[in-house]
């Protein structure tokens, strides 16, 4: 059987944790030569050991995706290791530690959002795309965004801004780029189960209920969900979808 991701070279911002291990280890179980980037060591070397356990290929960088100097680091490695990337996974992000109040935000915590949420995607995408245009390579970009860019979420006014600037971001990129054979996405998660959950909501677990009850599927979102929804737009099985948000949120949008 033909692994979706066989001879790919993938990077995965965010790897460490949450949607974007579960990305990793998907995507070198279908194939791919994996590479993934993050802040903290520990939580990237965890995921490339279980990878590795499982029999596959895959290394970690450390580097911060919201400093420009980091990311052109990480991706000559990447290239010198296994050569030029041609699918890129942007999951690297944050959140709020509490609902925050418009009127009251600081320009320092929005600007510390931004830089992580948006300008991460914006220094990754740059260097990753100037790359499969020099090694002509017909690549996938695949952001994470949020279902927050699509309902209004009172106490997230900053990051519901960053994921929609995702959004707005990955359209004019795959508009841009298409004629490279160059293809860029988003998805828009709902309420998923991931560390980050628990530094909005250090009470999660005691929520998970209530939100279960929420979602016409009757339960949240794991990040294997999540996973393969960016298998299928890093694949050839969407080889005509370009400029597009998928949101995956068992339905959640779609309820009162």
């Amino acid at each position: 059987m033909c692994k979706r991701m066989e001879g790919r070279i993938a990077l995965i911002t965010g790897g460490g944790t949450g949607m974007g291990a579960a990305v990793a280890r998907l995507f070198a179980k279908e194939g791919a030569k994996v590479a993934i980037m993050g802040r903290r060591e520990a939580p990237l070397k965890e995921t490339i050991q279980k990878i590795r356990s499982e029999g596959f290929e895959a290394s970690y960088f450390c580097g911060d995706v919201s400093k420009e100097s980091d990311v052109p680091n990480v991706i000559t490695k990447v290239n010198e290791l296994y050569g030029p990337v041609d699918a890129l996974v942007n999951c690297a992000g944050v959140i709020n530690s509490q609902p925050e109040e418009p009127v009251e935000m600081t320009g320092e915590r929005w600007d510390w959002l931004m830089d992580i949420n948006a300008k991460g995607i914006f220094h990754t995408t740059k260097h990753v795309v100037a790359n499969m245009v020099k090694s002509s390579k017909k690549g996938t970009i695949v952001n994470i965004a949020s279902t927050c860019a699509h309902q209004a979420s009172p106490g997230y006014a900053t990051y519901s801004a960053s994921k929609g600037a995702i959004i707005a971001y990955t359209r004019v990129i795959a508009a841009q780029y298409g004629s490279y054979g160059i293809r860029a996405n988003c998805i828009s998660p709902g309420v998923v189960h991931t560390p980050m959950s628990y530094v909005e909501m250090p009470n999660f677990d005691s929520r998970i209920p209530e939100f279960d009850r929420a979602h016409p599927l009757g339960r949240i979102g794991q990040p294997e969900d999540i996973a393969y929804a960016v298998l299928f737009f890093s694949s050839d099985e969407s080889s005509w979808i370009t400029g597009q948000d998928l949101i995956v949120d068992g339905g959640w949008t779609i309820g009162d």
